[in-house]
């Protein structure tokens, strides 16, 4: 998207499990130096296929946790990428101003709570 629209902002967002799933494109936008930020919601499971084993599987757990993560802002800054990692809602505001304010790639890291609903 934002290599089609270089002039308009792009956000991404998506879970730990999901961010896993794709950061090898990571590579893709330094390389490419395709500003895109990205927002990681940290809750160390593979949140919607929890909601279902719990709902609909009387929480009969299936490979769902990712107590294995990577520090994402580690990750991020093996590619020199800056980051923030925000533990509660009031330090979010200045942390997506500091985001949105960045020329490059930016990866914002919430650390959420593992039982909240993705609803």
């Amino acid at each position: 998207a934002k290599a089609a629209l270089p002039d308009t902002p792009v956000v991404s967002i998506c879970g730990d499990g999901s961010f896993q799933m794709q950061f090898m494109e990571l590579a893709t936008m330094v390389g490419n130096n395709i500003p895109v930020k990205m927002v990681v919601m940290v809750n160390n499971r593979l949140g919607m296929v929890h909601e279902l084993q719990k709902n609909l599987y009387k929480s009969n757990y299936s490979g769902v946790f990712l107590d294995g993560n990577p520090d994402f802002s580690v990750l991020a800054s093996a590619y020199s990428i800056p980051s923030k990692r925000i533990t509660s809602l009031s330090q979010a505001q200045s942390a997506i101003d500091e985001m949105i304010a960045c020329k490059t790639a930016f990866l914002l890291e919430c650390i959420v709570d593992s039982n909240e609903s993705s609803l």
